[in-house]
């Protein structure tokens, strides 16, 4: 009798023990050369805009719920498939028609940006449990097996970059890493400039600001900085684009437009921004941890509008043709008339929302505490 308690107590232990060590998988077995991903920012501005006009009511089709809490970063969609990062060290597809969990995979740190999707292969930087080292994962999510890992001194936290198919990085301490999609490194260049910042593409250019207020202009093709302009005495945030204009800010609150390599105005908002400053073809969108939000003239910076709804705000609003949806840590999306700022509905959820809102063919897919992940459908 003692043993076969013996045994069955085993037994429950080794199912427990082999349950939380289960082989984490993703598998989407369709045809991704007809699709393209919709990664994160949008497009490759990261401007977070899309040129239509949406309705201000949704209707809701599904909600899913991952493990940890989600970073300040959005989803990423594919024809089928919907992938979010989460900061327990997981990635998660889920069939955006149903919401059901197609697969994740599980690891041991922290992801701390949205994951590169590059036709059948899930790349991202997974930052190792209190180490000051990166690994950069390739994962074939067509025949549901890890290709590689790179590992990287440093911490990886913003998107990789692509170019001429190669995969391009930067750790926090400024250094600049290429490799290629056979999990090789090609080279590491040691800028040693710390930053907070994300790495940008334009044209030949690889971008980021420092924390000395610098934006820098590291040409990919050469490996070598060819050009440092200094904006600020304070830490640059992230970048984006619009039309060969690059917008930045610092932690004073202070917003940067930098054409041709020469800076054409600056606006002070008075509180630190630590979202992604969005875009338009005319106007320049982002708020403050202040709770304010601002809207500026693209080509001469102008304040056009600047409103305060309550709530923080980490995450950098979807611009569409005719409405912002802007997140905030009060629970909250406000949908706002972009020309004139004003709200014209409010959308209510039960945790702080932290993704910035996506819409994609016809769903607009949002995030919030605690881990939930939901799908509206446009009319």
């Amino acid at each position: 009798m003692k043993k076969n308690i013996s045994r069955i107590i085993t037994s429950i232990f080794l199912f427990i023990f082999l349950s939380g060590c289960a082989a984490s998988g993703i598998k989407n077995a369709y045809d991704h050369s007809k699709s393209t991903a919709v990664q994160f920012g949008i497009n490759e501005s990261r401007d977070f805009f899309i040129d239509s006009l949406i309705p201000d009511t949704f209707t809701a089709r599904w909600r899913s719920e991952t493990n940890g809490n989600l970073g300040f970063n959005s989803v990423v969609t594919t024809e089928k498939a919907v992938f979010v990062s989460d900061l327990s060290g997981r990635i998660y597809s889920f069939n955006r028609q149903t919401g059901k969990r197609i697969g994740y995979l599980r690891y041991k740190g922290s992801i701390q940006c949205a994951p590169l999707i590059y036709k059948n292969i899930v790349i991202f930087p997974l930052v190792k449990l209190n180490q000051n080292q990166t690994l950069l994962i390739f994962y074939d999510y067509d025949k549901g097996t890890e290709l590689y890992k790179i590992e990287i001194e440093g911490k990886v936290l913003s998107v990789p970059v692509l170019a001429d198919d190669m995969v391009f990085c930067l750790t926090t301490e400024g250094s600049v890493i290429k490799t290629n999609f056979r999990g090789d490194i090609i080279w590491t260049k040691k800028l040693k400039l710390r930053n907070n910042s994300n790495l940008f593409l334009e044209k030949n250019y690889l971008l980021f600001g420092t924390d000395s207020g610098e934006l820098i202009y590291f040409n990919y093709k050469t490996g070598e900085t060819e050009l440092k302009i200094s904006l600020s005495g304070s830490p640059l945030g992230n970048l984006s684009v619009k039309d060969g204009a690059i917008i930045t800010s610092d932690y004073t609150g202070t917003v940067y437009v930098v054409k041709d390599e020469i800076l054409q105005w600056t606006f002070n908002s008075g509180g630190r921004i630590d979202s992604y400053i969005s875009s338009d073809l005319k106007r320049v969108y982002f708020g403050t941890l202040n709770g304010d939000i601002f809207c500026l003239d693209l080509l001469t910076g102008k304040l056009l509008w600047q409103h305060n709804y309550g709530g923080v705000i980490n995450a950098a609003p979807l611009v569409t043709g005719n409405f912002l949806l802007y997140p905030n840590l009060d629970r909250k999306i406000f949908i706002v008339e972009k020309n004139s700022g004003q709200v014209i509905k409010v959308l209510n959820f039960d945790g702080r929302v932290r993704l910035t809102p996506v819409i994609d063919n016809g769903q607009l897919f949002v995030g919030y505490d605690n881990y939930f992940l939901e799908a509206y459908d446009l009319p």
